[in-house]
């Protein structure tokens, strides 16, 4: 009889356990979590103009053994949501972490920089494309740097240590890029203001404030 009755006080328990691992997500979404992979979460929010921090209530099931763990859902749903609407701010939930600067690289616009470099102390090759010139040939070449924004803003940043980038003035896109590396090198954050272009001059800051 006793065992009878421990048997039937066991079954509850275990009753009561299957129903709190079962009740428990159902109370979470009614509270508006949500349990989809990440990067779902991400589209849904962009789609209905939902903010990002909404990636914050992501949540795995329970009984989740060999998935991806929650911290890392919710960063695929930031990462996500970076990537499609372009707003690097949002990157800022995952600096400093190397995610978080993946992040910043999905978000950024295409065509928001005209020249591209080897972030190095001195970056032997500066541009890309047509704008690819050798490091060493700004430096010693005035005819090379004639020929080449991209070697002109290298000779700004990397060899004249200029604190400003008015000689670039000319062109928006130079100029916004030349100011968010000028920000970086010095790691001043307030350098970014100068920046014309909105979505640059967001990166700016949140790539500056990482540093």
């Amino acid at each position: 009889m006793r065992a009878l009755r421990l048997l039937r006080r066991l079954c509850i328990g275990i009753a009561i356990v299957i129903f709190a691992i079962l009740a428990i997500p159902l109370i979470q979404i009614a509270l508006g979590y949500h349990f989809q992979p990440g990067w779902e979460v991400a589209r849904n929010l962009v789609e209905h103009g939902n903010s990002v921090q909404e990636c914050e209530k992501v949540r795995v099931m329970p009984w989740n053994m060999i998935g991806p763990t929650e911290s890392q859902q919710r960063s695929l749903c930031i990462h996500e949501y970076a990537k499609i609407t372009k707003d690097p701010s949002a990157c800022e939930l995952l600096m400093p972490s190397q995610y978080g600067w993946s992040c910043l690289g999905g978000a950024e616009k295409p065509n928001s920089r005209m020249c591209w470099f080897d972030f190095s102390p001195n970056p032997p090759v500066v541009g890309s494309g047509n704008n690819k010139v050798a490091f060493p040939s700004c430096s010693s070449n005035p005819g090379e740097l004639r020929q080449s924004r991209c070697c002109e803003m290298a000779r700004i940043l990397y060899i004249d240590q200029e604190e400003h980038c008015d000689l670039l003035k000319d062109s928006d896109i130079l100029f916004d890029q030349c100011q968010e590396l000028l920000a970086q090198r010095n790691r001043d954050v307030s350098q970014c203001s100068k920046i014309h272009d909105n979505h640059v001059r967001s990166a700016c800051e949140v790539k500056t404030r990482a540093l």
